[in-house]
């Protein structure tokens, strides 16, 4: 298969949804885990990347680096979320979609409740 020149987030949405189905777990685990990276990367103009706790720590995932390539709305929102459910403490990843701009924005509301 040749290599793409250019992909669209629906692309690696269906892309994404095609891997769950065939590893699940892999999928869930690369997608949920979160690595604590620097100031520098925190500072990237698109990657999503969550603050920690302690003042000056940061984490990045798999789906923060691959929203950053699409790039980030004004609030710093990517276009592409994961679908799943908190069973206890942990989020379980059930798939991804592509989100349109004003559901971005009710996302990125309801996270911050």
């Amino acid at each position: 298969m040749p290599l793409k020149q250019s992909v669209t987030p629906q692309e690696v949405v269906d892309f994404l949804n095609v891997l769950i189905l065939q590893d699940p777990d892999a999928i869930n685990t690369l997608f949920v885990t979160r690595v604590p990276c620097n100031e520098n990367l925190a500072k990237h103009p698109t990657l999503q990347v969550m603050p920690g706790s302690i003042k000056g720590t940061y984490y990045c995932r798999v789906i923060g680096i691959i929203n950053g390539i699409f790039g980030a709305d004004e609030q710093g929102s990517g276009c592409i979320a994961m679908n799943g459910q908190k069973i206890g403490s942990k989020f379980v990843v059930s798939g991804f979609e592509v989100l349109p701009a004003s559901a971005a924005e009710n996302l990125r509301k309801e996270s911050n409740l």
